[in-house]
């Protein structure tokens, strides 16, 4: 009797070793498909505009992308709305307000300071010892004279 169940045995092992090779095997295979599916999320999140961001190894999610930073035309923009409700502005609170401003219509900070120090440049704007003020030909409606580069 002791020889039967030793068969037995024997061919309940052999079937769990299929079974552990077998579900190895389907892991492995799971493994790539989910390795492959995130490929896919991360190349459709890319064109949709939104990155797929890890937090530390949990199960990945969606967050959108870096606003973009404004323009020296937008910066220019916004100055100029700014100096038309108050004359005349100290650099410095100026482009505190123009940075929230921009901030709040989805621009990001990213290159502003650069942006601002260009758009101060513009002929539109004067630098006076009270401050920054809109020059002569943009507080009078006038589009700003064309300068040659």
């Amino acid at each position: 009797m002791d020889n039967s169940l030793d068969v037995i045995k024997e061919r309940l092992k052999e079937q769990q070793a299929k079974i552990a090779v077998k579900a190895d095997e389907l892991r492995s295979a799971l493994a790539e498909l989910d390795d492959d599916q995130g490929r896919i999320d991360a190349a459709l999140a890319a064109l949709a505009g939104t990155a797929l961001a890890s937090s530390n190894g949990k199960k990945q999610e969606k967050r959108k992308t870096l606003a973009p930073s404004a323009t020296k035309v937008q910066v220019v923009s916004f100055i100029a709305e700014e100096l038309k409700q108050q004359r005349l502005m100290q650099e410095e609170e100026l482009r505190a307000r123009v940075e929230k401003k921009l901030v709040n219509s989805g621009y990001s900070r990213m290159g502003y300071k650069l942006r601002f120090k260009e758009a101060l440049a513009d002929p539109q704007f004067l630098r006076t010892p009270g401050g920054i003020q809109l020059g002569k030909e943009a507080t009078s409606g006038q589009p700003p004279s064309v300068r040659p580069v």
